[in-house]
């Protein structure tokens, strides 16, 4: 996802270079800081397999919006 995430910032969402690059560095420093939060949350409240399972829940999730945006309108035949 990182490698292809200022190409798309850039060519899809028309941002320039400057904005594009700053998304990609937040992006990259928020992945580092969820790890840390994940283990807290994992070591204080629901423990390491709860917490597995549920934010992969969440990542599941997530990935399926993802993928249903990709799908172009559905092709239900008119009336």
């Amino acid at each position: 996802m990182k490698a292809i995430l200022v190409l798309y910032l850039t060519q899809k969402l028309f941002y320039d270079d400057d904005t594009a690059t700053v998304l990609y560095h937040t992006f990259n420093c928020l992945v580092y800081f969820f790890c840390i939060f994940g283990a807290i949350i994992a070591d204080s409240w629901w423990g390491k397999f709860k917490t597995i399972l549920y934010l992969s829940i969440v990542y599941a999730i997530g990935s399926s919006v993802i993928a249903l945006g990709a799908v172009e309108p559905w092709n239900m035949p008119s009336r």
